[in-house]
C-alpha cells in the first residue's frame, strides 16, 4: 500500500513501474488491449469537488500503457459494478433524491461534473491524440429499468453525450450483462459497437469440476448478428475467474472451477464464432484497498485470474491463454473470416457423432475448432476427419493412424494457411506462431501429450530433420506430410523451400522463453 506521505515524484515513478510490470505480462500473453474502469466515488468524495490528483492521476496508467504497447478501453461509468462498493457511486448520492441510472434530470445533474472532468482525461488519452485509448464505454451493462419492460433511452443517451461533450471522438462501445438488444446501433440510443457480456459457469467454486450441459452458448453469433447492426462482433465481458464472497471456498478452489480446460473449450468457442473483440474479466484482479470492494466480498480480488493478486505468471490458465492469443495474433486471415453456422452439427466433417466441428471460411484460409457434441465429456475420442484445401476434399490423416481429442479440450484445425509466403496445407496440430526472417520462414506447432499429429505443406520439397527424431514425411499430390505423435522432446524439421517447422509437445509448456534461432 502506498502513502501519501511519500514524495509525489516517488509515487509517479513506482505506479509507472507498476503499471508497466502488469501491461507486460498481460502484452506477453499475445493481448494487446486493456479494459479499465474509473471510479466516481474516489474522483468525487464530495459533491462538486472533482480530483484525479497523485496516486489518483491517469497520466503515469496512460504512460505506462503506450510503453509497453497496449490500448485501452475506458469504462468510467457513471456506474460501473465491478464488485466495488456502491457500483462506483459516492456515497453522498444517497441524498440525492432522484432516481439512480435513469433521465432523472436530479440524478443527471449529480453526475455531471464527475463525467466532464473524466471525460477530459480521458479524450486527452485517446488515440486520436496520440494516446493509448481506442474505445469508451458508457454506463455498464445497463440491462434493468425502472419500468421492466423498456430500457431509459434518454437515460443512455445523455451519458453519450456527456463522453462526446467531453470531447471524447472514439467508438463509444456497450456491454449488456447478456445478448438483449436493449441498446444497439438500431434503437435510440444509438451505441456505435454493440457488445454484450458471458459468464457460462457462474461463479460457483464450491463445485469446481461441474460443467452444466447448457453452459456452452452456440448462439453468440447469432445474437451479435441480431443486434450488432453490423459493427465489430464484441464480448466486452467473456469469463476469465470467478470472484469469491465472504465464507466462500477461497481462490484456489475457484482456479480449477475456471482452469485451462475451461479456455480450452468456452474461449476457443467464442473465435470458432468469430468474435473479433475478446475482453476477459479478469486478467488480473488485484486488491480492494480501503473498503474498495463491495460488502460481499473481501480484501483479495485475485478472482482466479491469469495474472494472480500478487502479479505472478505461475499459473497454468496463463500459458494456455498465451496459446490462444498467439495463435490468434499470428493469424491475420480469421478477422476476415466468415463465420459458418450451417457446420456446428455434429459429426460434421469427421462422421462422428460424437465430435462438433465449427468453421470459419476466408477468401483462402479455413479454421475448424472441434470438440466433443456434449462439451463437458471426459471421454476420450478418436476420429479422421476430411477438410477442404485447395488440394481438394482431403482425409486426414492421410498416413495412416488416427487424431484424437480428450474430454474438456478443443483444437484448431486450419487448412490453406499462409506462413509468409509459403501455403500450410493442413495442419492437425496446433499454431503458436510463425516468422519470416528473411527467406527462412519458421513454424511452431504443438499438441497435448502424446496426441498424433499431421501437417502438410504445398510445394515443400525434401522434408530433413534436423532435431529429435521420429517424424515420418512423405510427398502426396505435391504437399510434404509430416506425421507425428507428440512427446516431450523437441523435433525440428527443414523443408527444402527454407520452412522450419518446430514440432511440440506438452502444450502447458510452451510459456517458456522459446527461441526459434
Amino acid at each position: 500500500m502506498v502513502s501519501d506521505s511519500l514524495p509525489k515524484q516517488w509515487l509517479k515513478s513506482n505506479c509507472l513501474r507498476n503499471g508497466i510490470d502488469i501491461f507486460q505480462k498481460i502484452k506477453a500473453l499475445g493481448y494487446n488491449c486493456v479494459s479499465f474502469y474509473t471510479h466516481w466515488a474516489l474522483h468525487e468524495g464530495k459533491p462538486g469537488d472533482f480530483s484525479a490528483e497523485g496516486i489518483f492521476g491517469y497520466e503515469e496508467f496512460f504512460k505506462a500503457a503506450a510503453e509497453a504497447g497496449i490500448y485501452l478501453i475506458a469504462r468510467p461509468g457513471p456506474y460501473i459494478n465491478a464488485e466495488v462498493s456502491g457500483g462506483g457511486f459516492p456515497g453522498w448520492l444517497q441524498r440525492v433524491p432522484g432516481t439512480l441510472r435513469t433521465a432523472d434530470k436530479t440524478y443527471l445533474d449529480a453526475t455531471d461534473n464527475y463525467m466532464a472532468n473524466i471525460g477530459a482525461i480521458i479524450a486527452e488519452a485517446q488515440i486520436t491524440n496520440g494516446g493509448p485509448v481506442i474505445l469508451v464505454q458508457p454506463e455498464n451493462e445497463y440491462t434493468s429499468f425502472t419500468d421492466d419492460e423498456e430500457p431509459d433511452q434518454d437515460y443512455f443517451i445523455y451519458v453519450e453525450e456527456q463522453l462526446r461533450r467531453a470531447g471524447i471522438v472514439v467508438p463509444l462501445i456497450s456491454n449488456e450483462a447478456f445478448a438483449a438488444g436493449y441498446v444497439t446501433p438500431d434503437t435510440k440510443a444509438d451505441i456505435d459497437i454493440y457488445g454484450f457480456d458471458g459468464y457460462p459457469l457462474g461463479f460457483d467454486c464450491a463445485n469446481p469440476q461441474t460443467w452444466p450441459d447448457q453452459a456452452l452458448s452456440s448462439g453468440y453469433a447469432d445474437s451479435h448478428a441480431e443486434f450488432g447492426g453490423g459493427t465489430p462482433f464484441s464480448i466486452l465481458e467473456f469469463q476469465g475467474g470467478s470472484f469469491d464472497p465472504w465464507g466462500g471456498w477461497g481462490f484456489a478452489q475457484c482456479q480449477e472451477l475456471v482452469n485451462y480446460e475451461f479456455e480450452r473449450v468456452f474461449y476457443k468457442n467464442n473465435f470458432a464464432q468469430g468474435v473479433t473483440i475478446l475482453n476477459l474479466y479478469m486478467t488480473w484482479g488485484g486488491t480492494n484497498w480501503g473498503n474498495l470492494g463491495h460488502p460481499g466480498g473481501y480484501t483479495s480480488y485475485d478472482y482466479a485470474a491469469v495474472i494472480s493478486e500478487e502479479r505472478l505468471v505461475d499459473r497454468e490458465k496463463y500459458s494456455e491463454a498465451k496459446l490462444e492469443a498467439n495463435f490468434i495474433q499470428a493469424s491475420p486471415a480469421y478477422l476476415t473470416a466468415q463465420y459458418q453456422n450451417s457446420t456446428n452439427i455434429n459429426g460434421s466433417y469427421t462422421g462422428n457423432a460424437d465430435l462438433a466441428v465449427t468453421a470459419l471460411y476466408g477468401n483462402v484460409t479455413k479454421f475448424f475448432v472441434i470438440r466433443h457434441a456434449a462439451f463437458n465429456s471426459l471421454e476420450n475420442t478418436d476420429y479422421t476427419i476430411t477438410l477442404p484445401t485447395n488440394s481438394g476434399n482431403l482425409t486426414i490423416p492421410q498416413l495412416g493412424g488416427k487424431l484424437s481429442l480428450n474430454g474438456r479440450d478443443s483444437k484448431y484445425h486450419v487448412t490453406d494457411y499462409d506462413v509468409g509466403g509459403v501455403n500450410l496445407l493442413y495442419s492437425t496440430a496446433e499454431i503458436f506462431t510463425w516468422k519470416k526472417y528473411g527467406d527462412k520462414r519458421v513454424l511452431v506447432v504443438y499438441g497435448g501429450p502424446n496426441e498424433e499429429h499431421e501437417l502438410a505443406v504445398s510445394e515443400g520439397g525434401k522434408a530433413e530433420t534436423i532435431e529429435g527424431s521420429d517424424v515420418t514425411t512423405s510427398t502426396k499430390n505435391g504437399a510434404t506430410v509430416l506425421h507425428f505423435t507428440t512427446s516431450p522432446e523437441r523435433r525440428v524439421v527443414k523443408l527444402e523451400n527454407d520452412l522450419y517447422v518446430y514440432l511440440l509437445g506438452e502444450s502447458l509448456g510452451l510459456s517458456f522463453g522459446m527461441y526459434v534461432c
